[in-house]
């Protein structure tokens, strides 16, 4: 068996040269369905994005136009209000002076919220509820065995100042309500 002299990488020694085809040689292949359908979808798309192009442009025109106006206004209502505001504050007139002007205008208090008056229906309503819970505050008391005691402000008022650190603060008058005989 002879010794290989040719690697599987290596080049061929002698590569023939193949002719390079001329348009005569070669026959006419029709062109292929993905080609053209390929061709087709890139045209609609151009035409698509052309499309958008041109409505992005006009929306673009009209922003701007729309802008420029809502600009104007606002600078004309600006120079309007600076105006009427050159009138309040005149040259002459001082921090003191605008200040008292402010107090003035601070001076005019609103009228205290008044409720409207209550109607028949609504006063025999509120008497009914208001009724009914003293009369839910008597049961709830006779069940717990509270004699109830008419609250009569006493005459000197109890005041206990905060107690010192060794002092127990006074709980004789407190305001919780006693613990339920069980």
């Amino acid at each position: 068996m002879p010794i290989p002299n040719k690697g599987f990488f290596d080049p061929d020694p002698d590569p023939e040269p193949t002719p390079e085809p001329t348009p005569e040689s070669t026959p006419e292949l029709p062109e292929p369905d993905s080609l053209r359908q390929q061709r087709e979808e890139r045209a609609a798309l151009e035409a698509r994005f052309a499309e958008q192009d041109r409505e992005q442009a006009a929306l673009n025109a009209k922003f701007k136009a729309e802008e420029d106006e809502r600009r104007q206004k606002a600078h004309t209502t600006e120079i309007a209000n600076l105006e009427r505001y050159v009138g309040l504050a005149r040259d002459q007139m001082t921090r003191d002076m605008l200040l008292e002007r402010i107090r003035k205008m601070r001076e005019d208090k609103p009228k205290e919220y008044e409720p409207p008056p209550l109607s028949q229906a609504d006063k025999e309503r509120l008497e009914r509820e208001q009724k009914a819970g003293r009369e839910a505050l008597a049961m709830v008391q006779a069940k717990m065995g509270i004699i109830p005691t008419p609250t009569v402000p006493d005459a000197t008022p109890v005041h206990h100042p905060n107690p010192s650190q060794d002092e127990i603060y006074p709980t004789i008058k407190s305001t919780l309500p006693p613990k339920p005989l069980r």
